[in-house]
């Protein structure tokens, strides 16, 4: 720990004498896309306050360039349009696309993410991968706005499943139309199901865990708001919060 907080010192003179006087004409804040994924990033309704590694993380970055973090809470999409036009400066949580590096700059990936397919638990072995449950004619939900690995992307992309393809904006629909038997599989992960689960008063296991589909996660800042040279700052910022030791339970 004593060489990562040298380490982090030396990373805040170097980038302070260069942005020092800014600092004093215009205070440096952040403002950030945070959505419901917990454990990683979401909202305590107990005390309002944004709360997950990932958060963390992106605050102890941001500080170490003398800035400051705003969360916004904004549906997917529209935070990666907010990103695309410069109303909104990072996104964490985000995978890499050939599309979004045009207008945002990404960091390291930070951790690795699987999404999961996860059926009622009385569903048999055929229809527990995504194919197989698309082939006995069941339906799955997944989130709106949202870029599903490769293997997933293909499947509910295809206009000849359409009709077994339900788009929702919020987890908790997800869970709400599984349990009522309108969908017969979801995407999510273990932590969705767990946590939201809970909240909801639903039992966990009511669900079985299906084929996962793993993939790296990064943050991405846009292009309109963010410099090369400040995205150099941060990349290195972020490199110290992660390298410090603080979120290995997690990530």
């Amino acid at each position: 720990m004593v060489w990562v907080r040298a380490r982090l010192l030396w990373l805040l003179f170097l980038v302070c004498t260069g942005t020092q006087a800014a600092s004093q004409d215009a205070p440096c804040v952040l403002t950030s896309w945070v959505g419901e994924e917990p454990p990683y990033l979401y909202t305590d309704i107990s005390t309002g306050e944004v709360v997950g590694p990932d958060a963390e993380v992106l605050r102890a970055a941001a500080a170490s360039v003398g800035c400051r973090v705003e969360f916004l809470s904004l549906p997917w999409k529209r935070a990666i349009q907010a990103l695309k036009t410069g109303d909104l400066d990072v996104v964490p949580y985000a995978k890499f696309t050939t599309d979004r590096a045009l207008f945002a700059r990404y960091s390291r990936p930070y951790r690795d993410f699987v999404h999961q397919l996860y059926v009622p638990s009385e569903t048999p072995s055929g229809a527990r991968t995504l194919s197989g449950l698309i082939a006995s004619g069941g339906r799955v939900g997944v989130m709106r706005g949202y870029r599903y690995p490769l293997g997933i992307e293909q499947i509910i992309r295809d206009p000849s499943y359409q009709s077994q393809v339900v788009f929702v904006s919020e987890y908790d629909q997800l869970l709400h139309l599984a349990h009522k038997g309108r969908i017969h599989g979801i995407i999510a992960s273990d932590d969705v199901i767990t946590t939201r689960c809970a909240a909801l008063g639903y039992d966990t296991s009511f669900f079985d865990a299906g084929q996962g589909f793993p993939e790296h996660l990064h943050f991405i800042f846009s292009r309109q708001t963010v410099s090369e040279t400040q995205m150099r700052d941060l990349k290195m910022a972020l490199q110290v919060a992660l390298d410090s030791g603080d979120f290995e339970e997690l990530y």
